[in-house]
C-alpha cells in the first residue's frame, strides 16, 4: 500500500487479481480484513493498455485496517464474494 493510495482510500490490484472482480466498473461487496463493506471498483482496462484495477474504500476504514507498505491478497469465495486480507 502506497502513501498516496492510502490517503485517497484506494487499493490497487494487478491484472492477475482482477479476475476476482467484475469486468466492468461499479459497486462491489467485499470483505476487507473481516469487515463487510461496499466499495467502488474500476478495472481500468483502457483503450491502449491495461492498468491496475482500483477499489475505492472510505479513507478512515482503509486506514484502520491497512498499513503503509503492506501487501494485500484477494480471493473470491462462493459465500462471501471478494475477500481481501
Amino acid at each position: 500500500m502506497r502513501a498516496g493510495d492510502l490517503a485517497a482510500g484506494r487499493i490497487r490490484f494487478p491484472a492477475s487479481a482482477k479476475s476476482a472482480f467484475p469486468s466492468v466498473s461499479g459497486d462491489v461487496d467485499v470483505v476487507l480484513r473481516g469487515v463487510p463493506l461496499t466499495a467502488r471498483w474500476n478495472p481500468r482496462l483502457g483503450p491502449h493498455r491495461e492498468r491496475s484495477g482500483t477499489l475505492a474504500v472510505a479513507r478512515r476504514v482503509l486506514a484502520r485496517h491497512v498499513s503503509l507498505d503492506e501487501v494485500l491478497t484477494v480471493s473470491k469465495t462462493a459465500g462471501r464474494g471478494v475477500v481481501i486480507t
